[in-house]
């Protein structure tokens, strides 16, 4: 595939950013106003559904060596996008699990969260730099 075509497919992933955003708001938005154990199978299926359906994205758009043709500057935002809904759709499992009583997977979040905000900050910058193919 030429690059002037992963850049329409690049818009198409952006379209699909914002019903992931949308999913994994109203996922979050869900959890903190039900607190109860109803529906707690359920739950976790829609959850792990959501995630499924938001981390992949993120990772294949950015380290595919298909997308790597495309500048990162471009696909960076999309691709942070769809793994900062994974953070996201995450973050309302720690809240339902902290709510719950069980307060212990909440570190993990908070790592990642930073983890994520640190590989972000990092790849922004560097950015500008071209970006190495190795065959």
């Amino acid at each position: 595939m030429d690059v002037e075509q992963l850049e329409k497919q690049l818009e198409f992933w952006k379209r699909g950013l914002l019903v992931a955003l949308g999913a994994s708001v109203t996922l979050l938005a869900t959890t903190l106003a039900e607190s109860s154990q109803d529906g707690f199978w359920g739950w976790y299926f829609v959850w792990v559904i959501i995630w499924l359906a938001v981390a992949p994205p993120g990772f294949y758009l950015l380290m595919s060596k298909k997308w790597r043709k495309v500048s990162l500057s471009s696909r960076l935002n999309a691709a942070f996008g769809y793994l900062g809904c994974a953070w996201l759709v995450l973050l309302s499992a720690g809240i339902r699990r902290f709510l719950n009583s069980d307060p212990g997977c909440n570190t993990l979040i908070v790592i990642t969260g930073i983890v994520l905000g640190g590989a972000y900050w990092y790849l922004r910058k560097k950015k500008d730099k071209p970006e190495e193919l190795f065959p």
